[in-house]
């Protein structure tokens, strides 16, 4: 009998953990504000990113293809853009800290982040997000492709750029940020806060 109820108290905790993790509580709802938040604040649905934060992550296929539309956009270029998303995904939940240390990899903000990855395929770029906006030619939302700098006001600079994310295709960024991370979100999730993206590959 008491096995039975040490099983059956087992259970009814583990109901309850999911139920909790589900909630959004262990996943950072609560989470104090860092740099940025896209739009819905401090309760945006932490839970929407768990289907990209895995690993290996699977390119879109804008980022695998060896060909592009877009007049300029060579094959290498391609092949660079996918293999940013696979240098940066290697530090998925890496913690978030604002003013980072481009020395160290511990820690990343936005921008550090973006410095570093993209230094891994040679391009050198400033430190900050609202510098890094200068880079490279403007893009379209809609000639969006994986490998470009997207850029967004966040409220840390009023109405200037304060966050910068790596669009990774399919209506997807790759970016850091508040509690969860470095982490995988959806653009769509930023439309109150979008600015403009560079293309610097």
């Amino acid at each position: 009998m008491t096995k039975l109820k040490s099983i059956t108290t087992r259970k009814w905790v583990m109901i309850t953990l999911m139920v909790v993790s589900a909630s959004g509580i262990i996943f950072g709802t609560g989470a104090t504000k860092a740099e940025a938040y896209p739009i819905g604040g401090s309760n945006w649905n932490w839970n929407r990113t768990s289907d990209y934060n895995t690993w290996p992550y699977q390119p879109s296929r804008d980022a695998q293809s060896t060909t592009d539309t877009t007049e300029g956009t060579s094959r290498s270029d391609s092949s660079t853009a996918a293999q940013t998303i696979s240098i940066g995904q290697r530090f998925l939940g890496t913690k978030y800290e604002f003013g980072a240390d481009t020395n160290q990899t511990k820690t990343f903000d936005c921008s550090s982040f973006v410095k570093y990855v993209f230094k891994q395929v040679g391009v050198d770029l400033p430190r900050t997000s609202y510098t890094q906006a200068k880079e490279g030619k403007a893009v379209s939302r809609s000639e969006l492709q994986t490998g470009d700098l997207v850029f967004f006001a966040t409220g840390r600079r009023g109405s200037g750029i304060s966050h910068v994310a790596i669009y990774a295709g399919n209506g997807r960024i790759l970016h850091t940020f508040g509690s969860p991370g470095v982490t995988f979100s959806d653009l769509s999730d930023w439309d109150s806060s979008y600015v403009t993206a560079r293309r610097v590959l």
